[in-house]
This record gives structure tokens, sequence and C-alpha cells, in this order.
């Protein structure tokens, strides 16, 4: 954040009503929400920790369709699609806090810690409103969502649109050109009143041209250079400090500016088709889309930066996103063949105790992985139990997934009820469970981006032969909230027969690892394909 705007000079405007034309910044919503379920969870609940994916998307969708119920309107959501290269190292210094963070978490029982946020936030969010009434509002785009608010607040403006109102929660805002008149409004200030009528939302609004213009500036930008230098000065200080510098530029004061510079990636070569495809695409997996087809959104030309998200796993023991990663690999494949063959991919995870990356040096040959995938999935599939859900069916794949990656990597015995746990998405009461629930999440998702990335493909050039049934497979997946949502304690006799042979295959595995976890391993850039078959490790 560029400074806390409790520095500001002036009070804000307190809006009994919100004005028309809200334009959002997603994933502050979607953070917004989450926090206010914390907040309001009954002491002792499992949502304190982390609530249900589907509890937050369907509260982010009450919390509009209140906001319309009172009068106002949901112009756009904005999400970020990529975000700069610039922010390579606060993005990995962020990881490193939570993987810091997770660590510390291991020294209390795993249903005491203090955990990371839930990890597929934001995409369950967007997950949500794309099966709302607010799906055409959502845009992914190939850029920051807060330099898309602030662009589209400032076209409104120019339109003469009165007081376009950017919510949000992130006060960088305050520093970039939204127009003269638009407000900006944090989430955190929104109040739901009880009124003869019903109800209506209040907040506090600040317009940082009023802002700039009663100190005496141009706009916010050299005050927030001065205030993110020393984070104890106030709104005030910097202002009499400028005044005494004159229109001296401060040294460093170029490389502040060009956090805030905001641009349009073209994408006019680009079809309807793969626009829509992209702009409803998980931010992590669009990061990757944007930049295979995008080069300007790269910080190097022949790399393209993945970030996997921080899953709440056992961070002394290897990272769970050893878990799918030829699925992965065969994803960026796809994608990269599309304009990018050239490009390696760097897939940035926890390693150890620290944060690192696992180059993929990419070919554009793919058909034949395709077909082993699709014959892997339609022969193992029917194997979960009769009367399972397609979710539930899912869950079991990559259950299957996560024992045949133990077993190659550890020692220590698989036993029944453990297995018949991670089956019906049990509370984990160690943090082996945890671990191993997380290597389950790790290996669909993996089909997840898989999924998004070959729908990016169909849309740009069509899918035919085992293509195009692997594309409708992976479109019959359920989302985020389906995958995993945990299960009623009634599936057990559902799991046992499947429990009990999972358990005692794991036996007769020859393990190539060890339970002593070495983090080397998890310290070198190559990762090691799981067999001499990638595709072979669900049972035939």
């Amino acid at each position: 954040m560029a400074y806390p705007t409790k520095t500001l000079p002036l009070s804000p405007t307190h809006q009994l009503r919100l004005p028309d034309a809200l334009i959002i910044d997603g994933p502050g919503l979607a953070y917004y929400v989450y926090k206010a379920m914390q907040t309001s969870a009954v002491p002792g609940s499992s949502i304190l920790s982390s609530p249900e994916y589907q509890a937050c998307g369907d509260r982010t969708v009450v919390f509009l369709d209140d906001m319309e119920r009172a009068g106002m309107r949901v112009e756009v959501i904005y999400f970020d699609g990529v975000l700069p290269s610039h922010k390579l190292e606060t993005r990995l210094s962020r990881t490193q806090r939570h993987v810091d963070q997770l660590r510390k978490a291991l020294l209390s029982s795993v249903k005491d810690a203090r955990l990371p946020d839930a990890p597929f936030l934001v995409p369950s969010a967007i997950g949500a409103l794309l099966e709302s009434k607010y799906a055409s509002r959502v845009r992914v785009v190939p850029a920051e969502a807060d330099d898309c608010c602030a662009l589209h607040a400032r076209s409104l403006d120019a339109k003469g649109v009165s007081r376009p109102t950017i919510l949000t929660n992130d006060s960088d805002m305050f520093v970039l050109d939204c127009g003269k008149s638009t407000q900006i409004m944090l989430l955190a200030s929104l109040t739901r009143k009880t009124t003869a009528a019903g109800f209506q939302y209040s907040g506090e609004a600040y317009r940082p041209r009023e802002i700039a213009r009663s100190a005496g500036l141009c706009d916010l930008k050299q005050a927030a250079y001065y205030m993110e230098l020393d984070r104890n000065l106030t709104f005030d200080a910097a202002v009499a400090k400028l005044r005494r510098l004159g229109g001296k530029k401060p040294d460093g004061y170029a490389s502040f500016l060009e956090k805030f510079e905001m641009s349009v990636v073209d994408m006019s070569h680009l079809s309807p088709a793969v626009v829509a495809c992209l702009q409803r695409m998980d931010p992590r997996v669009a990061e990757v889309a944007h930049q295979a087809l995008l080069p300007d959104t790269r910080g190097e030309l022949l790399i393209i930066n993945a970030f996997l998200p921080l899953l709440h796993e056992d961070a002394t023991r290897f990272s769970v996103w050893k878990v799918g990663h030829d699925i992965r690999n065969l994803a960026y494949r796809i994608v990269v063949s599309q304009g990018s063959s050239k490009c390696s991919v760097h897939e940035h995870t926890r390693r150890g105790a620290g944060v690192g990356y696992s180059a993929y040096a990419l070919t554009a040959h793919w058909t034949q992985e395709v077909s082993e995938v699709l014959a892997w999935l339609v022969t193992s599939m029917p194997q979960a139990p009769s009367g399972a859900s397609l979710a539930q069916r899912w869950h079991y794949i990559g259950t299957v997934m996560a024992l045949q990656f133990y077993n190659e990597y550890y020692t220590e015995p698989m036993t029944y009820a453990r297995v018949l746990k991670v089956l019906m998405h049990g509370e984990p009461d160690d943090w082996l469970d945890a671990h191993i629930a997380a290597m389950v999440q790790a290996a669909l998702y993996s089909f997840r981006m898989l999924q998004q990335l070959l729908n990016l493909h169909d849309a740009q050039r069509g899918v035919s032969g085992d293509s195009a049934r692997l594309h409708d497979l992976l479109n019959d997946m359920p989302g985020i909230a389906g995958l995993f949502t945990r299960s009623d304690a009634n599936t057990v006799s559902m799991w046992e027969a499947i429990a009990e042979t999972l358990a005692l295959s794991d036996e007769t595995l020859e393990s190539s690892g060890s339970e002593d976890t070495n983090d080397s391993d998890d310290d070198a850039e190559d990762v090691r394909p799981m067999g001499s078959n990638p595709f072979s490790m669900l049972p035939r």
C-alpha cells in the first residue's frame, strides 16, 4: 500500500448511500468477504480458520445483490490477470512470509494453527460470480485490477458520469489517475444499516484530486513516495517536506513512478472467443496464458512465470506441488505452442524453507501425452465407488495420485484410517493428514490448469480427436467449491472398500523416498518425473 489513509489531511465524505457506477477491485472484494466471515464465525467452528469456498462465493454474490437492491449498480469487477515484472520480488517476499507463517504453524496442533489465507479464495469467488447474474461484469485482465479500475473510472468521468466510485481496500488507488470526480471508497469502511425502507450501505469516500488540490499539489504521487520511504511519516509531514525541497525530484522517485504507470495491453489481434476465454480463467492460470499470447506482459522475453498458491501443507516435507507436475507441464506445453514455443516456464513454489522455481523446457509436441492422460482418466474414473458424485470421482482421482506420490517419497506407512479420512475430505487430525489433503488439492488443481489452458487452445485453434475427448472430460470437472468442499460424514460406507484397497496396495509399493524429508531436493531447479511413464500412477 502506498500510504495509510488515516494520515490523509481531510476527513472523508460519509456517504449515506453509495453512488451509482460501482467499479470493484475483485481480489479486494473476495478478501473483504472472507475476513468478514472469519470475524463473524462462532468460536470453535472450522470457518474461523478457513471458511468453505462455497460459503465465501455465496456470500460474495449476496453482498453484491444487497448493494443493487439498495439502489446501486455494479458496473464491473476486475481481477488481476497478470502482475507486472517489477512486482516479482514483492510477490516472492510475500510468499516467503507465508512459508514462514506456515512453518511457525507447525509448532501448534493442526486444529489450533494460524494458517495463511485460503489458497483458492480468489478463483473460487470468480467461479461464484461467473455462475451469477454478474458473469458479464467479471473481467480477468492482462494487467493489475487496480490499473483497470482507475482507467475505467477515468473513462466514466470523462463521459460525465457523476462521481464514479471504486470499491477497494488498496490505498495505492489514491496515487493512480482515476479522473477528477472519481471517489475511492474503502471496503473496510462499509456499514450496512437497517432502515424503514429495508437497509442501506454507507461508507467513507475520498476524492484524490480534491485531497491533492487542498494540499497545493497536482497529485499525490510525490507525497506517497516519501511516505513509502518512511512508514511513520504522515501525509501533512510529507507535504511539508515537499515544500521545503521545492520542485526538486528525489533520487529513486523515477523508479517509484514506474510502479504506477498504467498501460493497456493490445489484445486486438486476439479473437473475441479467446478474449472471452481469458476473462473466465483463474488469475494464476490467466497469468501464464497472457504471457504466452501477449509478449508485452513478460518481464523477460523467453521466460513465462507461473506462481502457484501456497497450500496448507507440512512445510518440513516436500512441496505438495510435486504432485501433478507432469499434468501442469502438459498444460504449459499446450499454451506455449500457441505462439511462444521458444519460451520456458518458471514455476514458482515453496522449496523447503524458502521459495524457488522449477524450470520447464517446453516443446510444441504434446498430442501423445494428451492421449495418455485421456486413457488414464477413462480407465481410472470408473474405479471410484458406485454412487459417487462427479466431484467425489474427481476427488478419488486426486487421492490416488497423492498416495502414489506419497509412496515414492516416504516410508512412513499409510494406514487405512488415514486413507479413509483423505477420501472423505475429513478434518485433519495431524499435519500429515493436512499434507496429504494438500497433495490431493495440488493434483486436482493441476487438472484444472490443464482444463483451462486446453479450453484456450480450443478457442484459438479448435480441438479434435483425443484432445477433444479430453477437453470434454475435463470440462465436466466441478469448480473449486465443488472439488474442495468437505464431504458429509454419511459417506463413510461408500469409501470403506476403496480405502482398504488403496491402503493394501500402498503396502506393496516399493518406496523410493524417506520419512526423513530432506529439503535439499526442494532446492533443485529441475523436477524429476514420477516414474518412466508419468501417466501410469493410477491403477488400471
